[in-house]
């Protein structure tokens, strides 16, 4: 662990991306804290489910601590790109009302897709697959301050989907404090089929304005709707 504290730390050209995340101290202790997680959060329950984890932890520690690595600079410097992007269109737009919305849209979208604790709420997993999704966000940009009137017919294409997701994250939040009566194990399905549908929107917004990069599995509005049913009729 100590080599990986010193393994796990902020190049010098990242020090003002880091800034939008906490800071170079907040970034590299949320690095340790991921990897700790990802290798180290095991639902043990025997003798020999130990023994064959701890015969996979050292080799587990250093691929994932670099594939980690690699992966928090990716997203830096797709972050930084697209916030250069958002901002030249900000810029440029002068009295263009259609521009500066669009704007404020994508860096909506920014920071929800990488909020300031990123690194605490998403796995390894998922951390690989933002890149692909800035830049998705990059190309609609690209391709929206050319023609504003198709990306607005796009993104009503995503909304209902968005409200949708939007309105399970309030439903949430609304019984945050609340005696629920219901099992945890039911908490914890919802809240994985959640996951699984935000995921599936990334997805379909790269379907619709940044086909090209294609999606990581197949996505459509039909499946959307299919998911949101599994999640108003399953448990919780």
């Amino acid at each position: 662990m100590d080599f990986l504290r010193r393994y796990l730390v902020m190049l010098e050209k990242y020090g003002k991306t880091a800034l939008y995340f906490g800071g170079k101290d907040a970034v590299e202790k949320g690095l340790m804290e991921n990897i700790k997680r990802e290798i180290f959060r095991k639902n043990l329950r025997s003798r020999e489910e130990f023994e064959a984890c701890a015969e996979t932890v050292m080799r587990s520690l250093f691929e994932k601590s670099h594939a980690l690595r690699e992966a928090v600079f990716k997203i830096f410097d797709d972050y930084q790109e697209t916030r250069r992007a958002m901002q030249q269109i900000e810029q440029a737009s002068g009295s263009s009302r259609a521009a500066a919305a669009l704007g404020r849209e994508i860096r909506d979208e920014l920071e929800a897709l990488v909020p300031k604790d990123f690194l605490d709420v998403y796995s390894l997993d998922r951390l690989i697959h933002i890149p692909r999704y800035l830049e998705a966000l990059r190309i609609r940009l690209a391709r929206g301050k050319v023609d504003y009137e198709k990306d607005r017919k796009k993104a009503e294409q995503a909304r209902p989907f968005l409200d949708a997701l939007r309105r399970m994250d309030s439903s949430d939040i609304a019984q945050t404090g609340r005696s629920r009566q219901k099992a945890p194990e039911d908490s914890a399905e919802r809240k994985k089929l959640i996951d699984e549908y935000r995921w599936m929107v990334e997805e379909f917004k790269v379907s619709l304005f940044a086909p090209e990069l294609k999606t990581a599995f197949p996505v459509s509005p039909k499946r959307l709707s299919q998911k949101i049913l599994e999640i108003q009729k399953g448990k919780g």
